[in-house]
């Protein structure tokens, strides 16, 4: 980070929500500040959610009302996550099935859609063709799994071994809960649903290891002749082998 500029870290409070619109607006502000610069940017990142629609854009589905949002959130306190999943699957089965019961962002989305447009969200288009606004150049890092499991049990070591305890009791004690969304990202939920350190360590691991095995898969559905994806293989089998 000293030798290379980077963009959209530290932006919000963990108690302000942040959308992939609002992903979308930030970055396309960034990627034009590194331009205007004469740089490259790199966008990089895990979340390939986000990284399909900043490459492709959003649907068409309208955006949110306020006053939509708030009646869905009283739900989700007065209900709870499965109540509103259920719902979900009542009215748009499929964007239920392709989103799954424990995204509760974008269930709670998916229900703002229906209730304000009274449409399902899954009958709007989804743009399958990348935004002209950039040249994309794609490529995709890959290990072979035992490595990456590996490293992905070395990375929980050292996150315990920097302080990742005493930032999670900071959160807490701040007032932060799993209603947060900053809260429910792998590595800080478990905090919130278990109190054994023990299990909280297994859960975030395997959380990762299945959150890497649906990264691979989604990256994979993006493949296309619009937006070829470049496969690098990382480790000691280092190559550039097409998977």
């Amino acid at each position: 980070m000293s030798k290379y500029p980077h963009y959209l870290i530290d932006i919000r409070s963990p108690f302000e929500n942040f959308n992939v619109s609002d992903f979308i607006k930030c970055a396309d502000e960034a990627v034009d500040d590194c331009l205007s610069k004469g740089r490259i940017p790199v966008v990089s990142g895990g979340s390939a959610y986000y990284f399909k629609h900043f490459v492709y854009g959003l649907s068409d589905a309208p955006a949110c009302n306020p006053e939509v949002r708030s009646e869905v959130e009283h739900m989700l306190e007065d209900k709870g996550l499965d109540y509103l999943y259920s719902e979900l699957e009542r009215v748009d089965s499929v964007s239920a099935q392709r989103i799954g019961r424990n995204n509760t962002n974008r269930i709670k989305r998916a229900l703002e859609v229906h209730m304000q447009s009274g449409r399902p969200l899954s009958s709007f288009r989804i743009p399958d063709i990348p935004r002209d606004k950039y040249d994309f150049k794609a490529f995709a890092l890959f290990r072979d799994r035992d490595e990456l499991v590996g490293r992905i049990r070395s990375r929980l070591d050292a996150m315990f071994d920097n302080g990742i305890i005493e930032e999670i009791d900071t959160l807490k004690r701040i007032g932060l809960t799993l209603e947060n969304q900053s809260m429910n990202s792998i590595g800080y939920k478990e905090f919130f649903l278990y109190d054994d350190l023990n299990v909280i360590r297994q859960a975030i691991a395997m959380n990762t290891i299945h959150y890497s095995k649906r990264q691979m898969t989604f990256f994979r559905s993006l493949q296309s002749k619009r937006l070829p994806i470049k496969w690098i293989r990382l480790g000691s089998n280092r190559s550039y082998d097409r998977i």
